[in-house]
Order: structure tokens, then sequence, then C-alpha cells
């Protein structure tokens, strides 16, 4: 007879301020400039937090023994410009390194993701001079306010991602009470505003 350990924990990994972290109960947040691993599967989730609520996207990358789920949200830069990355590369289920980034501009915070494969960045699919199938973002105003509705962007970019098959899961599973017990340490990052600008 062998003993087996089934137990696949995966650590949670938020963005906030253009950095990766993770934090454990009770302890302090430990951050990170990037992460490496290959895609295993691409989860969309509704949350809610102080009354606001808003989607994730939660991205499960496995990195030999290791297991990650990278969370952001689907309204944010960062999401935008992890799929615009992404999309330009030939095989997006071969490993890749991801690396948050946050400047500000116009007292604005520009938020987006890099995203590296085969040791070179891979540049954006679309762009605002080849927007290509991409949706627009839409200026709105709400309360006074203009603001950019991104809203198709986001159900075009979910629908890609959701078109690829992630089915080679190398670590399998998941642990339902852990993962919970892990969201309601992380669900603070969520709070980070999402940025307005269209691109």
């Amino acid at each position: 007879m062998a003993l087996n350990n089934n137990d696949n924990r995966a650590t949670f990994v938020n963005i906030s301020n253009g950095q990766l972290y993770t934090k454990e109960k009770d302890k302090e947040r430990q951050y990170f400039t990037d992460i490496d691993g290959t895609i295993t599967k691409v989860e969309f989730k509704d949350e809610e937090y102080q009354g606001q609520n808003f989607e994730v996207a939660k991205i499960t990358l496995v990195d030999k023994d290791d297991r990650y789920i990278l969370q952001m949200r689907t309204d944010s830069g960062y999401f935008r410009g992890f799929c615009n990355s992404l999309k330009s590369s030939p095989n997006p289920t071969e490993k890749i390194n991801i690396a948050p980034s946050s400047k500000e501009k116009d007292g604005k915070p520009q938020t987006t993701c890099f995203v590296k494969q085969y040791g070179r960045a891979l540049k954006h699919a679309h762009t605002l001079n080849n927007m290509g199938d991409l949706p627009q973002v839409t200026k709105v105003t709400f309360k006074g306010k203009d603001q950019w509705d991104g809203t198709e962007q986001i159900a075009y970019w979910k629908k890609w991602l959701s078109s690829i098959n992630w089915d080679h899961e190398i670590v399998a599973g998941a642990t339902t009470i852990q993962e919970k017990a892990a969201a309601q340490n992380t669900v603070d990052s969520f709070v980070d505003a999402a940025d307005d600008l269209p691109f």
C-alpha cells in the first residue's frame, strides 16, 4: 500500500498597485513582481465586498508542483492587458510569465499586465489603430461624470478565454474549503479601484 496526498492546495495571488501579492491568514502580505506558469483553467466569479459587486477572473497557473490562482477584476486594465497580450501568443496553453504594472497619468492609475512567452514580451493583438474585431469602448455619463463603458470588450475577452481548451490540467481538482478560506483572506484586493481608461 502507498500513501497518496491529493490535497491540491492553491496559493491565491492578487494584484494591488502594479504588484502581485499573497496573504496567508494572520500574516503580512508578500509582494512579487511577476509569476510563471502554465494556465490550466480560467473561471469567472461574481464577488461582493462592502456592498460593491464586481466580477473576477480566476486564472489557475501550474508551475511544477506549485499551483496558483491569479485573481483580477474583469473591469480592470490588468485583465484587458493580460488578454490582449495573451491573444498574440502562438500557443496560450504553454508556459507564460505575467507581470502587472501600474503607472499614474493625469492623476489616474494606468494598469496593465505584460505577458512574456519563450523569453519575449508578447505584443497586443489589438491596438487603437488596429482594433480588428475587438469592440470599441463607449463613453457614458453617470452622475454627471464621463466614464468608459467596456462591457462589450469584457464579454469579448471572456468569450475568447472560454474558447481555449485548457484541459491539460497538471494538478487536478481543487480544495473547496481552502479556496473559500483563502478568498476570504484576499478579498480586500478587489476594492482596489478599477481604472476607467478605454484601452
